[in-house]
């Protein structure tokens, strides 16, 4: 037996969280991570579903570990983090539904660490050592870099071929400036030469809906803190985030009060959250968690009690899967195969997000607004005369009224004109995928077996509406708006238009609260429409 080499470890050190090790199945390693395009590549990940007291209890009436990682493996998850000690129960079961499991390693002496990493060095090859350093460590930052290096030295020499996580609580944005100790810590752990002894660089972000947009300032604050000392292409992992549903009261770690929240605030968000971070170009992002924590700290409504994608009845009575399950499972659906290093950003102003992902070749959209007002907005470049938007959350206000999945979300057929497609956005984000048709079903499905003026959406509307029409064949086609005095406020088309389907984009931001109308003429068809503008 190796002599344990004295390690320095904070006195009265009694670890508040069993961080992760990476459980991977000898199939994910032999040929996910040579071959790309696995689980392993995937950015959806999940923390602590098996979760244990004293930290938090996840285990409401009915609970069971096969429970649970059947709620896992029906939404799609590719990675967990443990926070439990009970690895050994729980990891045949993620291993066969083609889990990894990201666990890890507390402070603790060589000999302790090199036991855990021998004991599952075939399997395990990434360790996440101190999780949230920069709040949990109870020495100086010099002590902690020669700590890490130490425990980051036995871990490579037991295992060669091993990762080592660095973790960060990471800090608050507030009025757009990264506050905490974080920065400041990791910088002195990279003074004293902790560098070369991580491979991944972690830190977390909760908060209430929209606080999605302070990752970009966490992201660049850590990325240049990484470039000043050299280290270049360093992963970068989340494996605590979220936000809640209902009204949480402070808890020990979040100030100031959460707003109330909806289970539909709370769905939308964790496709933001997803989105955002993946094209900004974090490599994984672990959700907290599956059901949620009975009592965290000891308060029901906590923070950290309403995060999670299942009710926990023990909390407030509810047991139902949540509309954030479902947009999991929906998003995890259209998006996992992509190339996550390949994402383009389309657009991120005035409100509107749009990015692009390629899977297998094929373009898929990811689409929201964050305006107060619905906002129609131009895609272009589409190959297809039709595309598929679905909306990200199911079409209800709580997930216990979704009987069926698969008739959850709003869907709609969306005509490309000229390669463009005119997308109108609410409150929940939109997944835009192609329709392929063959030549003869395009063909037909292009021409229309009549002449049709559509209701405009949305109706009423604020500033913007989308007018679509048909006309049977080719002809001189105008289309105006007209006050209810009958005065003309707005010429939308004026000239030949060929036979097909069209859409029109109508800006009344000049235009008072009212009703308006939108009148046709193409050849002898006439027909006209009421609308309304609500300011």
């Amino acid at each position: 037996m190796k002599k344990e080499k004295e390690m320095l470890i904070p006195k009265g050190w009694i670890p508040t969280r069993v961080v992760s090790v990476l459980l991977l199945s000898a199939a994910c390693i032999g040929q996910g991570l040579a071959q790309g395009g696995s689980s392993a590549d995937s950015p959806f990940g999940l923390q602590a579903p098996f979760c244990l007291p004293p930290l938090c209890n996840s285990q409401s009436p009915g609970y069971s570990n096969s429970k649970v990682v059947g709620y896992l493996s029906d939404v799609g998850v590719k990675w967990v983090r443990l926070v439990e000690p009970e690895l050994d129960e729980v990891r045949y079961l993620l291993s066969e539904n083609g889990i990894n499991i990201l666990a890890g390693l507390g402070v603790m002496g060589e000999e302790a660490i090199r036991a855990s990493v021998g004991k599952y060095k075939d399997q395990v090859k990434h360790w996440l050592l101190v999780n949230e350093a920069d709040g949990t460590w109870e020495g100086t930052p010099e002590e902690y870099a020669e700590y890490f290096i130490s425990a980051s030295s036995a871990i490579k020499d037991e295992c060669p071929d091993c990762k080592v996580i660095l973790s960060l609580a990471g800090g608050q944005v507030i009025g757009g400036e990264l506050i905490g100790k974080g920065p400041v810590f990791f910088e002195s752990a990279l003074k004293n030469g902790v560098g070369p002894h991580f491979d991944v660089l972690d830190f977390h972000i909760q908060g209430a809906a929209g606080e999605y947009k302070d990752l970009i300032i966490k992201v660049d604050t850590y990325k240049a803190i990484l470039e000043k000392y050299g280290i270049k292409n360093t992963p970068i992992w989340i494996t605590e985030y979220g936000t809640y549903d209902g009204d949480p009261t402070p808890d020990h770690s979040r100030q100031p009060d959460y707003p109330l929240q909806t289970e539909n605030q709370q769905a939308a968000e964790l496709v933001k959250k997803y989105i955002y971070g993946v094209s900004l170009g974090v490599d994984k992002m672990f959700w907290t968690t599956m059901e949620e924590w009975y009592k965290y700290n000891g308060n029901v409504n906590s923070y950290f009690s309403n995060v999670g994608l299942v009710n926990n009845p023990l909390n407030d009575g509810k047991s139902h899967r949540k509309l954030s399950y479902y947009t999991y499972k929906k998003m995890v659906e259209v998006l996992e195969g992509n190339d996550w290093k390949n994402i383009t950003t389309v657009q991120e102003q005035d409100g509107i997000y749009i990015y692009k992902f390629t899977k297998q070749g094929t373009p898929i959209w990811v689409a929201w607004n964050d305006s107060s007002v619905t906002r129609t907005v131009a895609i272009s470049g589409i190959t297809q005369n039709r595309v598929k938007a679905t909306e990200a959350v199911p079409k209800y206000e709580s997930g216990k009224e979704v009987a069926d999945y698969t008739t959850a979300f709003r869907t709609d057929t969306l005509v490309v004109i000229n390669g463009t497609v005119m997308l109108t956005l609410g409150g929940n984000p939109v997944f835009l995928e192609l329709l392929v048709t063959t030549s003869v079903e395009d063909k037909r499905e292009n021409i229309p077996k009549e002449f049709m003026l559509y209701q405009n959406y949305p109706n009423p509307f604020n500033p913007t509406t989308t007018i679509r029409f048909t006309i049977q064949v080719s002809s001189f086609t105008s289309l105006k708006v007209f006050d209810v005095l009958g005065r003309e406020v707005a010429t939308l088309v004026e000239g030949e238009l060929n036979a097909g389907e069209h859409l029109v984009v109508f800006d009344a931001k000049g235009l008072a609260s009212g009703v308006y109308f939108y009148k046709i003429q193409a050849g002898k068809f006439i027909q006209q429409k009421k609308m309304e503008v609500l300011k």
